[in-house]
């Protein structure tokens, strides 16, 4: 029993060492271990609940993006960065990091963190992707859903640095700049907000930024072959 105990425990730090310390039930049923296991790990100190079905490892050192893992695991299964809170996790831009914006395609009901915001929404599987281990939405995406919330100036900047340091190839950036300069592609708006579940924006929309950038990229395009003539 005590060698079966001693495997769970190997199984979830192994897990919890690429995750930022984390483990959800999903993830532990996924690697071998039941449940029950977690929460006798955490009734003998080697985890710590931080919410419904999400732990952490104690003995793994914390970082500066630990609360930006933590939030997507508290939203839960297919949660996501979004928004400017991807551009904090980049360090590509100053922002606001006392609202961590995640997105769901599903609805949340659990009791969230004042500072996490939850916007419902399906994004396609091509405007997403992980940074620094955690599930995001692309950068493209992410600096146009920032509209509205981050400066335009500001805005410019962390695309220049997000090509800088290759999170935009050339085109990419260009088709950015120019969806900014011309302000269309996705719009948010907010429906309600969830008292006792912190900031909740239920629904947003619009075109996927592989739509909104290869459109820009046309026009891009177009406005040098005119100036060709």
């Amino acid at each position: 029993m005590g060698n079966e105990s001693s495997s769970y425990r190997e199984r979830v730090y192994e897990h919890a060492i690429d995750a930022h310390g984390y483990v959800t039930t999903k993830d532990a049923a996924e690697i071998g271990v039941p449940a029950v296991e977690l929460r006798k790990l955490a009734s003998r100190g080697f985890l710590d609940r931080v919410g419904h079905g999400v732990y952490r490892v104690g003995m793994i050192p914390r970082s500066d993006r630990d609360e930006f893992a933590e939030a997507v695991e508290l939203v839960g299964e297919d949660a996501y960065l979004r928004a400017d809170t991807v551009l904090a996790l980049l360090n590509l831009a100053p922002v606001n990091t006392r609202a961590i914006r995640v997105g769901t395609p599903h609805r949340v009901r659990r009791s969230l963190p004042r500072e996490v915001e939850v916007v419902h929404e399906e994004l396609p599987a091509a405007d997403l992707t992980e940074y620094e281990g955690i599930r995001s939405s692309r950068i493209e995406r992410a600096l146009l859903d920032s509209r509205g919330i981050v400066m335009v100036d500001r805005l410019n900047d962390a695309t220049d640095r997000a090509q800088r340091e290759g999170y935009l190839s050339a085109s990419a950036a260009r088709a950015v700049r120019e969806q900014l300069r011309r302000g269309n592609g996705v719009k948010e708006s907010t429906v309600r907000t969830a008292k006792g579940r912190g900031k909740a924006v239920i629904k947003a929309g619009g075109r996927s930024s592989k739509e909104a950038v290869l459109k820009a990229e046309k026009t891009v395009a177009a406005v040098k072959g005119g100036n060709k003539k």
